[in-house]
Formats: structure tokens, C-alpha cells, sequence
């Protein structure tokens, strides 16, 4: 190959060269393009998770099955981080994989916003860690600022915030405070005291 051969081939590979590299530069950038894509799918597919098991996931209890505990204080948040639910268990039992049994509890429910909402007193109940539904064959206790349910048997959907009594039953609601009325207005609404009438003149 005479010198004027090679240094056309010299002239050819130095301005192919970028180009190569031109034509490498957007197949990376593609690539790394969708692997950011990939990555963001994955962390939102977490957390989609994670909020589908804060709502409807199982009650997390940290109780062998046969195994029993005292002095259990389990609160349930929801996807919006706010307390839904709180037991206070005085002793429980894990008897099945899905089912606590539970001696002494008080389970407190709250609004969305997070205000207390009712009070259920049971002496012995059954949960389960699925549905979160509490089965009691004894008598159990329902408050609410504006009424009280006491039952033989009870079952109580803690999602829906639905209950079921069955055999005696008494409920007491309580009348919502009435609205003193203005001074003025108990005055206008008295009765006008009837004038007395004059003394009739004595007859000669």
C-alpha cells in the first residue's frame, strides 16, 4: 500500500470515528432511560404494597401459634398514616394461624382524622387476623358519645365498623344537649300576668 493509500485510510478512520461513537451515544442514553423507567415502576409497586397491606392486610401479632401473652398494645394505621384502631389485650393466645383469642380486651376505634370514635369492652373474644372480625359468646359492650349496646353474643366487623348482637340485648342512646334559650326569649315566651281587677265599690 503506497502512502497516499494509507493516509486516505488514516482520514477515513478519523472522522468515522465520531461517528461511531454518535450512533453508540443515543442507544445508551436509551438504555438508561429505561432502566430508570424499570426503577421507578419497582419503587411505586412497593409502595402500592405496602399501602394495599396497611389496609387489608393481615393484623401483624408477634405470637407463636400455641403460645400465649400478657399486656398487648397493637395499633392499626391506615395508608394515610393515621390511627385506625387500638387494642389493649390483657392476655391473648395465638390459637391458629388466623385467630387470636383474647381475654380482657378494649379495642378504641377512630375516624379518619384520627379522633376517637367507639369503645368496645369485651371480657373473652375471638379475632381473626384475616378479616379482622371479633366473635365474643359473652357479654360484650359498645360506647359511642351518643349511645351504649350491651349484648349476650356479639360479632363486630372492625373495617366496616359494623356489629351483630344476638340474645339480650339493652342499648342506650343519649339525647344530644339542648340549646339554653336567650334570657329575652324566655321572657317573651312567659305568659302576660293578667292585670288584677279593681275593687268593686261597696253598696250603701
Amino acid at each position: 500500500m503506497n502512502w497516499c493509500a494509507k493516509l486516505l485510510l488514516i482520514l477515513a478512520l478519523a472522522v468515522g470515528a465520531p461517528n461511531l461513537h454518535a450512533q453508540d451515544k443515543p442507544v445508551k442514553d436509551k438504555s438508561e432511560a429505561k432502566d430508570k423507567k424499570k426503577e421507578k415502576k419497582n419503587k411505586q409497586d412497593a409502595k402500592d404494597a405496602k399501602d394495599a397491606k396497611t389496609n387489608d392486610g393481615e393484623l401483624s401479632i408477634p405470637i407463636p401459634i400455641g403460645r400465649d401473652a400478657k399486656g398487648i398494645r397493637l395499633p392499626y394505621y391506615g395508608a394515610n398514616g393515621k390511627l385506625q384502631m387500638k387494642f389493649a389485650i390483657e392476655s391473648a393466645k395465638r390459637i391458629s394461624e388466623d385467630q387470636l383469642e383474647m381475654t380482657n380486651v378494649r379495642l378504641e376505634t377512630f375516624t379518619e382524622t384520627g379522633e376517637p370514635e367507639m369503645q368496645i369492652d369485651a371480657t373473652v373474644s375471638i379475632l381473626n387476623l384475616k378479616t379482622k372480625i371479633i366473635v365474643s359468646d359473652v357479654p360484650v359492650t359498645i360506647k359511642r358519645s351518643d349511645f351504649e349496646i350491651t349484648g349476650d353474643k356479639m360479632e363486630f366487623d372492625t373495617v366496616n365498623k359494623l356489629g351483630k348482637f344476638t340474645g339480650n340485648t339493652r342499648m342506650l342512646i343519649y339525647p344530644k344537649e339542648e340549646t339554653q334559650p336567650e334570657a329575652g326569649a324566655a321572657k317573651a315566651s312567659e305568659p302576660a300576668k293578667s292585670a288584677k281587677p279593681d275593687k268593686t265599690p261597696e253598696q250603701p
